[in-house]
């Protein structure tokens, strides 16, 4: 994967969509999604736990990417008192989501700024599948 970021906005701007109650959950996403399609998964590998989902989501409007369906945290085994975060989200049209979701596409990572100078790094989440021996 690549370890290119790009810079996004989030140190203002307008709510963006939403679902409400779309903040929690703990359900594994649908294995072989794409980015292509209209639904799909981000991921953010490190984020302070005491950040409550409720923050994230709204932080995760202001960038008007589509609705977001859930978000699902998971305990980093390794790093205690960090998670991780998966973004279920249908893509809207605008011209800057077809930009962040080509530079996902590509291995890229996104690099959003929540509160100046702390930001999240997003990139495509790729479930892990489990090998079988025959």
């Amino acid at each position: 994967m690549d370890t290119k970021t790009v810079n996004i906005g989030g140190t203002g701007g307008t709510g963006g969509t939403g679902g409400g109650g779309g903040t929690g959950g703990v359900t594994a996403p649908v294995p072989g999604q794409s980015l292509e399609r209209e639904n799909c998964s981000l991921f953010i590998p490190v984020v302070d736990e005491r950040i409550k989902n409720e923050y994230i989501f709204k932080k995760l409007c202001i960038l008007n990417i589509g609705y977001i369906h859930k978000l699902t945290a998971v305990p980093c085994k390794f790093q205690p008192g960090f998670k991780r975060m998966i973004i279920r989200i249908r893509w809207n049209n605008e011209k800057h989501t077809v930009e962040i979701r080509r530079r996902l596409m590509a291995g890229e990572t996104v690099k959003f700024v929540y509160d100046l100078p702390w930001f999240w790094v997003i990139s495509a989440f790729e479930p892990r599948r489990e090998i079988t021996c025959p």
